[in-house]
């Protein structure tokens, strides 16, 4: 079994409080910020922060299930997803788990929390880090848990549909429960086609999580969900969270943000074409070794092995993947951020290879 790998570097991105960040891609937020009836109720909740927020989360419940087109009682709301995988892990006490390698390292720690046994299936760069129909020969019958990121984070890749469906036969035969991560999901284009959402009801080892934290662009309000058809396993769960673990401004942003029905759309239609112009700016660019088929709000590649220090001195902050599982020094990963901010990074790229062949160029002479 693989010891947890400990690193200097910060574990997650985001982490702009730091003298000289000005532009930050180290973390997947949606770069249309905050939805407009989101910033309006917050502005107005003040008179509301007097009160106990509700223990239910009803009518925050009731406005997801709206926005998702899921019961609300399919619905557990969170202090950010992160909680909810814990709640999961710690209600479950799974003896035996599988993990994709390289993939979000809170499942590890959750995981680790419980002295769960886990087993890896470990992502090939030659494929791309695609995860493919090869995972079910390690979707065993002794496994109590299966983790998966769709997209996965950091990679960008999503699974196939086929590939995914026939994953969670596989559990339901081997009464294995599928936990699917799909918070960064929502930002493609083909999100109905991908989500595992339809087979909630008639798959009682399925769970789905989801956040507000990227796609509605709110980290600081702390506010993820889990779908889940199977009342037990919700029930279990909800047993093991702290109570009002979903605050009161968690509560009224939340509800207000499902509200702007035109955020999706605009979200998706920045994310296509933007994506496309860092891909086409960035593919040539002599620092980037290989440029991954990422598919979700932000790239994934591997290049110079210093690039994260040398765009932090021009204020520009990505996110350095070496501290990922099976990745090391020179895989990186940067969000798509609106076009004004993917110029500043296209740009510092620019002028870090300039650099390079300048020096290249006095070392020949």
């Amino acid at each position: 079994m693989k010891e947890y790998k400990h690193q200097m570097l910060p574990e997650h991105g985001g982490n702009r409080y730091r003298a000289g960040v000005r532009y930050d891609f180290s973390a997947n937020i949606n770069p249309l910020g905050m939805p407009e009836p989101a910033k309006k109720a917050f502005a107005g909740m003040a008179d509301m922060l007097e009160y106990y927020p509700d223990p239910d989360c009803t009518l925050l419940r009731e406005a997801i299930g709206e926005w998702e087109k899921v019961p609300a009682e399919w619905i557990l709301t969170g202090n950010g997803a992160v909680e909810l995988i814990y709640g999961l892990v710690y209600a479950v006490k799974p003896k035996k788990a599988l993990l994709v390698e390289p993939s979000f390292s809170e499942y590890e720690k959750a995981l680790r929390n419980v002295d769960c046994e886990i087993c890896y299936y470990k992502l090939d760069k030659s494929d791309g880090f695609q995860v493919n129909e090869e995972i079910l020969n390690s979707v065993t019958t002794d496994l109590d848990l299966v983790f998966l990121c769709n997209p996965n984070n950091p990679t960008g890749q999503t699974i196939a549909r086929e590939c995914m469906y026939d994953i969670l036969k596989r559990c339901e035969q081997n009464q294995t429960l599928l936990v699917v991560d799909e918070c960064f999901l929502p930002f493609l284009s083909t999100e109905e086609e991908r989500t595992l959402k339809p087979y909630l009801l008639t798959h009682s080892c399925l769970a789905v999580l989801r956040a507000y934290t990227k796609l509605f662009a709110m980290p600081g309000v702390r506010l993820g969900y889990l779908l889940s058809g199977n009342p037990v396993l919700l029930k279990k769960i909800r047993n093991v969270l702290p109570e009002w673990s979903t605050s009161q401004v968690a509560q009224i942003v939340g509800r207000e943000a499902a509200k702007d029905t035109g955020y999706l759309f605009r979200t998706r239609n920045l994310i296509d074409k933007e994506r496309l112009f860092l891909r086409e700016e960035l593919k040539d660019n002599p620092l980037i070794d290989c440029l991954y088929g990422s598919e979700a709000n932000f790239l994934f590649f591997r290049g110079d092995t210093m690039l994260y220090e040398k765009l932090l001195q021009q204020g520009i902050l990505i996110r350095d993947c070496s501290n990922f599982l099976s990745l090391k020094k020179g895989y990186y990963r940067i969000a798509v951020r609106t076009h004004e901010e993917n110029i500043k990074l296209v740009n510092g790229m620019k002028r870090l290879a300039e650099k390079a062949r300048d020096q290249e160029e006095t070392w020949q002479k």
